[in-house]
């Protein structure tokens, strides 16, 4: 027996089904995958940051010695 589903998709934070042209079921998931994206933007920076210092610090190192 084949079951049809209306159009749908589903919540980019949780997963829940949604109507097809919503992205999240609440707003309590648009603010939580709001503030994952934030906190992803701010460890990828600190990690170029840090990886920019060690290679200038290989760098000088190499010339010191």
């Amino acid at each position: 027996m084949k079951v049809h589903l209306p159009e749908h998709s589903h919540c980019l934070a949780c997963g829940d089904p949604v109507p097809a042209n919503e992205l999240y079921c609440s707003e309590e998931c648009r603010q939580e995958q709001e503030a994952k994206k934030r906190k992803n933007k701010q460890r990828n920076l600190l990690f170029y940051i840090v990886a920019i210092v060690a290679i200038v610090a290989v760098w000088i190192y190499s010339y010191v010695l």
